[in-house]
């Protein structure tokens, strides 16, 4: 019996042979791709990486030159790490379980240059806010607005004019058809006609009882017309209304748009919003699409209850009770080196997992930094929280003081250009997102600013006033909140700019608004104001109709009257009379 069957050894050794070679020639590209792989699919831009080195003693991994692009700038890295290394949990490895207790991120960077477009999709824009206008201080041609502008004076004008005409009409042919004078007179000679009977007591029974017909008839043509003029009268005194109210209407449309196209001195309250507001909704913007990003990696995929049915043959995934149940994939610390232009900034990151609902603890940041170029400190902390998977919970807390301004420009596009060529900042940002509703808070400090507004060769009143006016401030403070849903956000935001360009350029606005403000009053009273006097008049016709009906009334009345006087007395008694 031979100790050694060779042909088996032989094809052990080659298999071994080849499995190693495989190994240590392809699976640090097999790692390499992954990573770019799933790293692309979750930043819905290129992720890319020089390098990927397998260790198996002991068992780790260390990648270089990861590259993540900014899908809003595909010519940019939103984050470039030069140094992963970490060792993993052989053990917890065969049952399927990452488990990193350290890892190290070195040579981190935030926003370089790209010497190639790292773009694989267009990056989605999120909606719920509108961005403030551009800042240009120029008043459009009254004749323009009022091309692309809906009145509410000449809707409501064009409204009425149709109903008054409709309704005068209706009431027009329902007076022809009411008793008229001519019908009162032949009563009034019919009274006259019984007045002139016989005296005896027999034809005074008979001229009582013709008297009481005839009061009867009238009454019942003065109830038809009294109907009639009070239906008159109800409808005159709605439009009487209706005229008075788009009489008013003009006036309505000319503060509308005067406060939408002029820019008035209540507008120049909130001029901080227009400098600074368009970059904070970029910064915002980009936050939450980041936070969503990150969340694929940190959010819980929970299965529906019920009983999954497998096809025959293809098995189940079955996770069976642990003791001490740990989550599939998690890194314990990861130290982070942040290098910035002002130097390094080191931090850590806790827990980070996707089952931290497993696990019964957030993911934790917090990263910090002093004594560095051009800033005294800065310190960011905050909490990534799905421990409860229907209660989501980020938040977040920067503060940054003594940062020396460096050209800084703002507000680049537009006639009013902004620049800071030095100066000191502080700003401090808190931020919250509580079952995706938003809170945030941002104040920021400016001291020791050197200014530059405007440009050169401006002729604009105002932009020279509000430019004269920025060129002299040394400093201000800025305060804005962000209150709303992930989706559906609003910016509010206050500065003392606003004050310094009241006292400034408030005069300037006030005569350039008073100015649009008269043009706009002349061409929207040339258009709606004649249709408004014809109004007026249309409505004048009401009243001749009530007066028309009443002059009835009253005829119908006095016939009455005398009817009623000329019946016999009280004291005069007839069988079967009631007088």
């Amino acid at each position: 019996m031979k100790w050694i069957r060779w042909r088996g050894f032989i094809a052990f050794v080659v298999l071994t042979t080849i499995v190693s070679v495989f190994w240590f020639l392809l699976i640090d590209q097999i790692i390499e791709r992954y990573i770019e792989k799933t790293g692309t699919s979750i930043v819905g831009a290129k992720v890319e990486l020089d390098k990927a080195d397998l260790s198996l003693f002991p068992l780790g991994l260390t990648l270089t030159g990861l590259q993540v692009t900014d899908p809003g700038s595909p010519m940019r890295n939103a984050v470039e790490a030069e140094r992963i290394a970490f060792l993993m949990d052989g053990v917890n490895l065969l049952l399927r379980k990452v488990t990193i207790d350290e890892m190290t991120v070195s040579g981190v960077r935030l926003n370089t240059p790209r010497k190639s477009s790292g773009e694989v999709k267009k990056t989605p824009v999120l909606p719920g806010h509108e961005e403030p206008p551009i800042l240009t201080f120029e008043i459009p041609a009254v004749e323009d607005v009022l091309k692309k502008e809906e009145l509410e004076s000449y809707k409501v004008v064009e409204e009425l004019q149709g109903r008054i005409e409709a309704d005068r009409e209706k009431f027009t042919k329902a007076a022809e058809r009411l008793p008229d004078e001519k019908r009162i007179e032949a009563y009034r000679e019919r009274f006259e006609k019984i007045k002139a009977g016989g005296r005896s007591p027999a034809e005074m029974i008979a001229k009582a009882n013709d008297l009481i017909a005839l009061r009867e008839d009238i009454e019942d043509d003065a109830n038809l017309i009294k109907t009639t003029a009070l239906d008159v009268g109800k409808t005159a005194s709605y439009y009487k209304e209706r005229v008075e109210f788009a009489a008013g209407a003009p006036q309505r449309d000319i503060k509308r748009l005067t406060e939408k196209y002029a820019l008035t001195q209540q507008g120049l309250m909130n001029l901080s919003k227009v400098f600074f507001g368009g970059e904070l909704f970029r910064w915002v913007d980009k936050a939450l699409l980041w936070r969503e990003r990150v969340d694929r990696v940190t959010k819980v995929y929970q299965k529906e209850p019920g009983v999954e049915v497998k096809p025959r043959g293809n098995g189940a995934d079955v996770r069976f009770p642990e003791a001490n149940p740990t989550p599939d994939f998690l890194i314990r610390k990861a130290l982070v080196t942040l290098t910035i232009p002002s130097g390094d900034i080191s931090g850590e990151v806790l827990d980070i997992t996707g089952d931290q609902n497993i696990l019964g603890r957030p993911t934790k940041f917090r990263f910090s930094g002093s004594k560095l170029k051009g800033l005294d400190s800065m310190a960011l902390i905050g909490e990534v929280n799905r421990v409860v998977p229907e209660s989501p919970r980020d938040f977040i807390k920067f503060d940054m003081r003594g940062y020396k301004i460096k050209d800084l420009a703002l507000a680049k596009g537009g006639n009013m250009p902004l620049a800071f060529s030095k100066g000191l900042a502080d700003l401090s940002v808190t931020g919250e997102i509580r079952e995706f509703k938003l809170d945030a808070g941002i104040r920021a400090a400016l001291s020791g600013i050197d200014v530059k507004a405007g440009k050169p060769d401006e002729d604009n009143p105002f932009l020279k006033a509000a430019a004269s006016a920025l060129t002299g401030v040394k400093g201000f403070g800025l305060q804005a909140g962000v209150k709303g849903t992930v989706d559906n956000y609003t910016l509010s935001m206050t500065s003392d700019l606003d004050s310094v360009l009241m006292k400034s350029a408030g005069s300037v606005v006030a005569e350039k608004a008073a100015q649009f403000r008269g043009e706009l009053t002349r061409e929207i009273n040339a258009k709606v104001g004649k249709p408004i006097e014809e109004l007026k008049s249309e409505l004048s016709s009401f009243n001749g109709i009530q007066q028309e009906l009443d002059k009835r009334l009253r005829l119908t009345d006095k016939l009455k009257e005398e009817i009623t006087k000329s019946l016999p007395t009280k004291g005069f008694k007839i069988p079967g009379l009631s007088f």
